[in-house]
């Protein structure tokens, strides 16, 4: 804030002190401060005032100099010019939030707070697993509908919305289901604006209107076996059932589900690595459809990994082949990394990770390092950079340069000597005015020479 305004909130404050009948206020919690309207022309002036919320609707409390205080440099200014004002002001200067639960039915203008109805008034009743979050108003709103008591499940962890085919205008069809192993939820998701709606009529419609209205997303090794739809929170596999009772080296990361979605078929479970640190997925030539054929091997030496990657599209393919193809279907997965001053010296394959080399300090400068996510093959020039050069010879000294602009003109020399004095002339008949004028000029002229 600038020092202008500072002293402008100074000033306010003092004019605001100096105001019969205006004194500072600091409202509590869910109190707004508004302008009392008391203004009668000769006798009283408006005044800053603190007021109780309406029910279902709610402030912080204020602090002195801060937020909910009428003196507060950022709004004196507003309330000074309110308390001189010769006509009657009831303008809000803070206004109240709605409550969770409840929704702003009446509009917060800026001479009023509104008004909030609870989510649970008639004939809403019973609905207790769905709400409203709290809204925050900071000025005027417009008003909200019962949608609003749509927006927040209030399911918990692991749990969705969903809606019965009952028709009952109080809410009870709508109630909290368990997700079941493999597949998880947060708790008090917000709903989807297409979901708010849907779960609105379910409660509303005069025809059974059966449906989810939040959904359950699919938990680490595991796969989506059944579609997600608006009325079914789908199935789950794991990426561990039979066949697959030693797939251990490879899963797949939970999958979110916010809507409707397809099934997922079992090449889920081939995409994401779970070797540790400098290490690749390997397949050998083994025929078990158990993936146990499927192992963890340490890089070669000096070559680097993250722990458990996603595999690439082509290889999430290949490593379900190497487990389920009826033909040895030996590979690997997943690649080792070059390590600065190091280039691949033997290239990676889908069958080897490949292996290094040191690069040449005597011809290369060293290379930067290198991810390999797939088959490569490098060259120690290309990786390892070229090294710098011999300088080169001197070069021919180039043509003289055109001459130069003028100088600029000297300074003035220095004043000669005074010359000897000249031998007496002969006085002239007219002797007494030569000698008057030369005194006059012997007086006057020096004078005028240091006046200038």
């Amino acid at each position: 804030m600038s020092r202008y305004t500072n002293v402008l909130g100074v000033i306010a404050m003092l004019a605001l002190a100096f105001v019969t009948g205006a004194e500072a206020v600091v409202c509590g919690t869910n109190e707004y401060l508004e302008m009392d309207g008391g203004y009668v022309s000769g006798t009283t002036a408006n005044a800053p005032r603190c007021t109780t919320c309406p029910s279902g609707m709610t402030n912080v409390a204020g602090t002195a100099g801060g937020y909910g205080d009428s003196a507060d440099t950022s709004v004196a200014e507003l309330v000074a010019n309110y308390v001189a004002a010769s006509s009657v002001n009831s303008n809000l200067i803070t206004f109240c939030s709605v409550a969770a639960d409840y929704y702003l039915s009446t509009a917060a203008t800026t001479t009023s707070p509104g008004a909030a109805t609870s989510c649970t008034a008639a004939p809403l009743t019973a609905l207790t697993t769905v709400g409203a979050a709290a809204t925050v108003i900071t000025g005027p709103t417009a008003v909200q509908t019962s949608a609003q008591c749509f927006t927040k499940s209030k399911c918990s962890i692991n749990e969705y919305l969903d809606g019965d085919s009952s028709l009952l205008t109080t809410g009870a069809q709508l109630t909290c289901i368990t997700c079941g192993a493999g597949m998880t939820a947060l708790a008090t998701p917000l709903l989807a604006a297409a979901d708010v709606t849907r779960a609105r009529t379910a409660v509303y419609a005069t025809t059974a209107s059966p449906g989810i209205f939040t959904f359950c997303s699919v938990a680490a090794d595991y796969y989506l076996s059944a579609a997600v739809t608006n009325t079914a929170k789908g199935t789950v596999t794991s990426c561990t059932a039979a066949p697959l009772g030693a797939l251990t080296k490879v899963g797949t990361a939970a999958t979110v589900i916010t809507g409707p979605s397809a099934v997922q078929t079992s090449a889920q479970c081939f995409t994401k690595s779970k070797c540790s640190t400098d290490e690749y997925l390997d397949g050998d030539s083994t025929l078990l459809t158990t993936g146990a054929q499927l192992t963890c091997v340490a890089c070669p030496t000096g070559m680097t990994a993250p722990a458990t990657p996603s595999l690439a599209g082509a290889s999430i393919y290949r490593a379900r082949d190497a487990v389920y193809a009826t033909t040895a279907s030996p590979g690997i997965f997943t690649w080792c990394d070059v390590p600065g001053g190091s280039w691949l010296s033997t290239a990676a394959t889908n069958t080897s990770p490949g292996d290094i080399s040191t690069c040449n300090s005597v011809l290369y400068n060293g290379g930067f390092g290198s991810s390999v996510s797939g088959p490569t093959i490098q060259t120690e020039a290309l990786v390892c950079g070229g090294s710098d050069g011999a300088a080169g010879a001197i070069g021919v000294a180039g043509p003289l340069g055109s001459a130069g602009a003028a100088g600029a003109a000297g300074a003035a020399g220095a004043a000669g000597a005074p010359g000897a004095p000249g031998a007496a002339g002969t006085a002239s008949p007219a002797a007494p005015l030569s000698t008057l004028t030369a005194a006059f000029f012997g007086a006057v002229v020096p004078a005028v020479f240091v006046l200038v």
